[in-house]
C-alpha cells in the first residue's frame, strides 16, 4: 500500500501548500494458472473420478508467484518532487461544493514484472483504500488539524471529471498512458468548501492510501 499525504496550507487567501507522497512495498497476489489449478484436469486421477472407489487420492496445486514491486514515483511536484503545490486561492472563492484549483498528479508506476499492464486476465489497477477520514455525508477528505481552516476539505478526482473519488469505495483505474515506459495514473486534487458556511483561512491536512492491486 501507498499513502499520499494532502497537506495544504491556507492562510486568510488560502495560500496553497503542499501534497506529499511516501511509498512503501507494494501488495502482492497470486493467480490460478493454465496448470493443474482448478476444473476437472485430473478427474481420471485414482480419488478423482466420479466411479472411482478407492482409498486414496492425489489433489493437485497449482499458482503463480510474481513480482509484487513497482517502482512509483509521483508527477506534479516542484522539481519533481513528492510535494504538490496548490495556487493560492481567497477564502471568498470556496463556495459549497466548487473545485478551487484542481491540481494534477500522477502515481506513475515503472518495472511492475508486468509490461503490458496486465497479469494472465487481470488488469493492473490503482485504487484508493483509504483515508484520515472524510467530511461528514461527503466524499471530501476532512481536514484533520483541528486548529486549522474551517469548512475546507480537498476533492480527490480524475481529471476532467466532476466524480469524487471516495478512498474505501474506490474501483479503481487501469493506466491512463505510458511515458517512457512508467505507467501513468492521472489524478486531480482540489481545494472544496462542503458547507453553506463562509471558509476560514488556516492549515488544511489530510492523507489518502492508494493500493495497486490486479483485477
Amino acid at each position: 500500500m501507498k499513502k499520499i499525504y494532502l497537506g495544504l496550507m491556507v492562510t486568510a487567501a488560502l495560500l496553497g501548500g503542499s501534497v506529499a507522497a511516501y511509498a512503501d512495498d507494494s501488495s502482492a497476489s497470486s493467480f490460478n494458472s493454465s496448470g493443474h489449478g482448478g476444473g476437472d484436469d485430473h478427474g481420471s486421477y485414482p480419488g478423482g473420478g466420479d466411479n472411482d472407489y478407492v482409498t486414496g487420492g492425489k489433489v493437485f496445486f497449482d499458482g503463480d508467484v510474481y513480482t509484487g514491486s513497482c517502482k512509483v514515483k509521483i508527477v506534479g511536484g516542484k522539481n519533481d518532487g513528492n510535494t504538490i503545490f496548490l495556487r493560492s486561492v481567497r477564502t471568498t472563492a470556496l463556495t459549497k461544493n466548487t473545485l478551487v484549483n484542481r491540481t494534477d498528479f500522477s502515481i506513475n508506476l515503472k518495472d511492475c514484472g508486468d509490461p503490458d499492464g496486465k497479469h494472465g486476465n487481470f488488469t493492473r489497477k490503482v485504487k484508493w483504500t483509504k483515508s484520515s477520514g472524510l467530511y461528514y455525508g461527503t466524499s471530501y477528505l476532512k481536514n484533520t488539524d483541528s486548529n486549522g481552516a474551517k469548512n475546507v476539505a480537498f476533492a480527490l478526482t480524475n481529471p476532467h471529471s466532476s466524480n469524487i473519488i471516495e478512498p474505501g469505495d474506490d474501483d479503481g483505474k487501469a493506466r491512463d498512458s505510458q511515458d517512457n515506459g512508467w505507467d501513468v495514473y492521472k489524478y486531480q486534487v482540489s481545494y472544496v468548501n462542503p458547507t453553506n458556511n463562509n471558509a476560514t483561512g488556516g492549515h488544511v491536512a489530510a492523507d489518502a492510501t492508494y493500493e495497486i492491486s490486479y483485477d
